[in-house]
Order: C-alpha cells, then structure tokens, then sequence
C-alpha cells in the first residue's frame, strides 16, 4: 500500500521504508497567475518572494501546500498501525536534505542505533554477523511523534499560518473550558474560560477571544450545543477494543441520544476528519447501546455547524 491508499485503514504491523520529511525547495518554482481571459507564468525563489508582498505570498501559498502534503503524508504513516510500526531511516545527510535531522527530533540519541552500510547477500545469515538493533517504540512514544509531526506544522507554515493555526488552538483551549451555560451566567463562563486559557498561553494577546467566543455563542446552534439541560462531557477519553484512546472535544449525552461535537478552525481534510468521526462513532456505539449516535464538526473561523453522516461524510 501506498500512503495514500492507507488513508482510512488500519495494520496490525506497519513498515514504512523511507521515513522522512521531503523538504521543499525551489525545484517547482513555475506559478501560474490569472490575467483577465489570459493565464501568465512567473518563476519565484525564495530570495525574489521577501521583495515583494504580492511575490511573497504566492510562493508561500505554494509552499505551505507542499510541506502540508508532506506533514499530512508521515501523519497518516504514522497512525496506520495497531501493534507495531517500524521506521527505515537514514544515518547520514543527503544532497536532498537532512533526513537525519528530523528523526533526531523524535527519537533522541539514546534511542537511536544504526546499521553500517552493506551488500545484499543472498546467503543465509551466519550466526556470527553483528544484527541491527531494532528501536523500539512504545505506542504513547509514537503518539508523541505524530504530536511533533501536529505542533511542527506551526513553525514551519509561515507567520501567516502560524496565526491561524496557533488562534485556533487558543479558541478550541478556550472552548473545552465551558461545557454549558444560560444567558445569565454566559458572561461568567466565558471570562472564567479566558482566564484560564490566558494561564495556559500566557504569552499570547488574548484580547480577541472575548469577542470571538461571543460571536460563536450567537449562533443558536452553536449554544444549543452548550445547553444545560443536558449531560455535558468535555475532553472526555475512551479505549476502543484494541486499548487506544480517543479524545472527544465534547459528549452531549441526551435521553435517547449521544451527540459527539468536534470543533475544527477550519474543514481542511474532509476525509480525515470524516475517518475521525466514523472511529468516535464505532467506539460510542459499543459504549452507549441503547442510544443513537449522531456527530457534528463546528467550524471556529466559519462559525458553522456541519452535520455528519457515517456514510456520506460532513455535509
């Protein structure tokens, strides 16, 4: 299987060959720009792009598309196992980029060991030869690198992203902090959650979050999510047949149904977000068997709710 068509499925054992971030360069540097009913072509470099704004974000739009792909690409590698995932690496850097320094990132020195370098040989192993020790990885270690792989995207996106991806993970902070409230103590609830939320990211300008956790709490349907007269779980953990654990950003447990509600900056990756709920769903769906399960994903930046269905996806 490619990376690609794994996308969705699950291995007892995974192997992946070449474990390593491609870096992006200048190699596909030809933009095409849209000209009234003409289309004209510009090469861009990196060092062209910091001359001009209008240069700079056409190539870094590029840019963060390409290192998204390849985020997204060892993030998907990375989760396909149940059991075991083992990773080829290289020792020394290449002309390509240095591969060894991003696997330094995830596995520290004392972890690491390397082969020395060889001939196939088509003999059978002498009991003498030296083996290659195996790394081995525990499952919340590998969880720890697909967090890395996650938090990385924020250094490398640009100041650009990394505004959006880091505000977001502000307002999603911010909104696992409030689990319900009424239009009297709404107030309340959302200058204790930005209080706490100023404590977690304390050096972050936070002066915006008053106005855009009003914004989203004007959304009927939004706050119906936060209705008190209901049970109401928030970062709630659950263990599926195989002994991993989920995260679900909020559980809304009515009297004949167990609503799951994600929240999202943005609906990015509609396949992996639709493999993220039918995985919560399948694992509820054992837990609560006398109620139905139904799933939405609230778009923070869009301030929308989209429904979910298990066999057409987000809506």
């Amino acid at each position: 299987f490619s990376i690609h068509k794994s996308k969705g499925l699950e291995f007892n054992v995974v192997i992946m060959p070449y474990f390593y971030i491609k870096q992006v360069g200048d190699s596909d540097n030809t933009f095409p720009i849209p000209n009234g009913e003409e289309i004209s072509f510009l090469k861009i470099n990196k060092e062209m792009a910091v001359y001009s704004e209008y240069l700079k974000d056409i190539y870094y739009e590029r840019y963060f598309k390409n290192i998204s792909n390849e985020l997204n690409g060892l993030y998907v590698s990375t989760t396909r196992a149940v059991f075991e995932f083992y990773a080829l690496i290289t020792h020394k850097n290449t002309q390509t980029g240095n591969k060894k320094s991003y696997i330094e990132t995830f596995i520290n020195e004392h972890n690491r060991s390397f082969g020395t370098k060889g001939k196939a040989k088509s003999k059978s192993r002498n009991e003498d030869e030296e083996v290659i020790k195996n790394i081995e990885i525990t499952s919340t270690k590998l969880q720890d690198i697909v967090d890395i792989i996650n938090d990385s995207s924020i250094e490398i996106y640009g100041k650009k992203h990394k505004d959006i991806l880091l505000n977001g993970k502000i307002i999603h902070y911010a909104l696992s902090q409030i689990e319900t409230f009424n239009s009297k103590n709404l107030q309340s609830k959302i200058e204790n959650a930005i209080e706490n939320t100023q404590t977690m990211y304390s050096n972050q300008d936070l002066s915006y979050l008053k106005g855009k956790l009003s914004s989203l709490f004007s959304n009927k349907n939004i706050a119906d999510l936060f209705n008190e007269k209901n049970v109401v779980f928030n970062e709630k953990e659950y263990v599926d047949k195989f002994g991993n654990t989920v995260r679900t950003d909020k559980i809304i447990i009515k009297p004949k149904e167990v609503c799951i509600v994600d929240f999202k900056s943005s609906i990015y990756d509609k396949e992996y977000i639709n493999n993220q709920m039918k995985k919560y769903v399948e694992i509820l769906k054992d837990i609560y068997k006398d109620k139905e399960i139904s799933c939405c994903v609230v778009d923070i930046e869009d301030e929308k709710i989209h429904a979910f269905n298990t066999d057409t996806g987000i809506e």
